[in-house]
């Protein structure tokens, strides 16, 4: 696997960030957020899981583990809305799998919750992220996952509801 490297176009230099932080984004590929690059990752005491980097070897580290200890979260997508990160995820909630659906991780607090999943239930997996892309804007998310009754569809969810019933527009 590939350590994290950064290169320098004016300098024409390249520097290892970290020999730690393996495979950078290879999965879910990069986002910039607040001068920091947001992509997946493997580590030599985790699997795929979140790190970020600001360019430098002491702003360059694993930030969030939706699946703690070796398991991998297999992150399949990462976008975001304001201070947020959209992520598609296997994460798990008090020790219990929620298997891959839609979490919401601030880039501000770095807290994590879950957004949307469309399959809930106890060892219910929506394969959220196995088909299509996560499309994004202010208003609304699309992705494709399994409900449990229809099979791969479009699902929507909005980063400005609150609850099931509730959405804000300003």
């Amino acid at each position: 696997m590939i350590p994290l490297w950064s290169y320098n176009l004016t300098t024409d230099t390249a520097l290892e960030l970290s020999s730690n932080i393996l495979a950078p984004g290879d999965n879910s590929g990069a986002i910039l957020l607040n001068g920091k690059i947001w992509f997946d990752c493997v580590t030599s005491t985790t699997a795929t899981e979140l790190c970020f980097s600001d360019g430098t070897i002491t702003g360059s580290k694993l930030v969030f583990e939706f699946q703690p200890g070796i398991s991998s979260s297999d992150i399949r997508e990462i976008s975001h809305v304001g201070q947020d990160l959209f992520i598609i995820v296997d994460g798990e909630i008090d020790g219990i799998d929620t298997g891959h659906c839609l979490w919401r991780f601030n880039a501000v607090t770095m807290e994590a919750s879950l957004a949307y999943d469309p399959w809930t239930g106890s060892g219910n997996n929506s394969q959220s992220g196995t088909y299509g892309n996560l499309e994004v804007s202010s208003e609304i998310i699309f992705m494709i996952a399994n409900n449990g009754l229809t099979g791969h569809e479009i699902h929507s969810w909005s980063p400005s509801s609150i609850g099931n019933g509730w959405l804000i527009l300003d």
